[in-house]
């Protein structure tokens, strides 16, 4: 039996002393007693009193968090991903990306970008 399966038994066990028998009372039970046992037998002072996160300004979240994968786009500025075929919509100033590798970022909302470097495209999907 593993480490983590032996404190799961525990938690269900001491749940039972304490006729907890709902989720209310297990959320109550939780908070009351096993969270405070918990913290003070594990937890530990930080070593420095310094906040060391940074900042998220500056920082594109949503391209960070995406699922990336590159493409090669074809002579006619399309690219095919999943099963489906995506044109790139150009502007007359864009550049041309005929055989450039983009990438596609699938975000966690479910919507997809397209870029080359640090350039987002506008595309739509094709039959």
């Amino acid at each position: 039996m593993t480490r983590l399966r032996k404190k799961q038994d525990r938690l269900v066990k001491a749940m039972r002393v304490f006729n907890v028998t709902t989720k209310e009372e297990a959320d109550i039970y939780l908070a009351t007693k096993f969270i405070p046992r918990y913290n003070e037998q594990f937890s530990k002072p930080p070593l420095s009193k310094v906040n060391a996160h940074r900042p998220k300004d500056g920082f594109d979240l949503d391209a960070i968090f995406s699922v990336q994968e590159e493409r090669v786009v074809a002579n006619d500025n399309t690219f095919r991903y999943r099963g489906k075929k995506y044109q790139i919509d150009l502007l007359p100033t864009d550049l041309d990306l005929k055989r450039r590798k983009v990438t596609v970022e699938t975000r966690l909302n479910g919507r997809m970008a397209i870029r080359l470097e640090k350039t987002y495209y506008k595309f739509h999907e094709i039959l």
